[in-house]
This record gives C-alpha cells, structure tokens and sequence, in this order.
C-alpha cells in the first residue's frame, strides 16, 4: 500500500503528520511525506526505510510590499506554483 501525507505548511514543524507517517510506514505501507522545505524532520522520519520525504519549494510571491492588486496576483502566483509543485509530487 502506497500512501501520500500531505502537510500544508513546514514538514519538521508538524510533528503529528510525522508520526502518522511512521506509523504508517511501521504497518507495512510505503509512504510518501510531503510538505515545504524549512526545518529538519524528527529522526524516526529521516532514518525509517520506507518513508520518502518530499519538499516543496515555498515561493515568496504575495509578501512584497506594493499595494493590494500586487498582493493579490503574488498570492494568486503562490497558489498556482504549489498546486503544480504537488501535482507533479503526486503523479510520480
């Protein structure tokens, strides 16, 4: 059983995802962690054998200063880019 754990934010400040993900790992299940990039995971995540951790790339857009149209198209930028980035994490 192939499975994906998906955190909407940064994969070592989740602690709960991580655990369901070793616990997963540790009934049999290859599982696939993804998350942003940012701090470490705990070490049951890094050394388990079939846990892959996948890390997006957090883009900046919406956090420049320059009123609110700018604001709203780098949001919408953000949006698009991580809908893409897991797109492509999860059809692999």
């Amino acid at each position: 059983m192939r499975t994906a754990v998906i955190v909407l934010g940064d994969l070592g400040r989740s602690p709960r995802m991580q655990y369901h993900a070793v616990s997963l790992a540790d009934a049999g299940g290859e599982v696939d962690l993804i998350g942003f990039a940012g701090t470490a995971v705990i070490p049951a995540v890094a050394g388990h054998a079939r846990i892959r951790v996948h890390r997006l790339a957090d883009a900046g857009f919406g956090r420049s200063a320059g009123g609110l149209r700018r604001f709203v198209a780098g949001s919408a930028a953000r949006v698009v880019s991580h809908a893409w980035q897991l797109f492509r994490h999860l059809m692999r």
